[in-house]
């Protein structure tokens, strides 16, 4: 894996990938870790999405990495909106988050972002669900 610095306008991101994968042409999986995630995790995602995709690995802003000038999912979802649109211009992107990173993918407005796919980000859907007050009643009336 080789690193390469994107500049954004809050700040540079370092984003990891197989030599190549950064000037090719094929359709790249962008994987945006978790908090606390270590450098090397996910770093073998190149061998299970290619030869026919490539992959790039990023690690949350200040996780090992430079912090943004801007501190918050919103903020760090725009750099990598700014990233996919200066390195991945032209390709189709699918967004890998995971835990806070993928509150941060599910943030991203990029053109070129095809899907996004988010793997245990943190959110409390309770008071989003219209069902829970009357499936609550239900199994207070009726438990069996």
């Amino acid at each position: 894996m080789q690193t390469t610095v994107v500049q954004t306008s809050l700040g540079p991101i370092p984003l990891r990938a197989p030599p190549g994968a950064l000037a090719s042409r094929k359709p790249v999986v962008l994987v945006v870790t978790g908090a606390w995630a270590e450098a090397d995790d996910m770093s073998r995602t190149h061998e299970v999405v290619g030869p026919a995709w490539d992959a790039a690995v990023m690690r949350l802003p200040g996780n090992g990495t430079p912090a943004l000038s801007e501190t918050s999912v919103a903020a760090w979802a725009r750099a990598v909106g700014e990233l996919v649109d200066s390195v991945f211009a032209g390709r189709t992107v699918v967004l890998v988050g995971l835990s806070v990173g993928a509150m941060v993918a599910l943030g991203v407005r990029s053109a070129g972002v095809r899907r996004v796919v988010a793997l245990e980000p943190p959110l409390v859907m309770s008071k989003l669900w219209p069902l829970a007050p009357a499936l609550r009643s239900r199994w207070r009336d009726d438990p069996a």
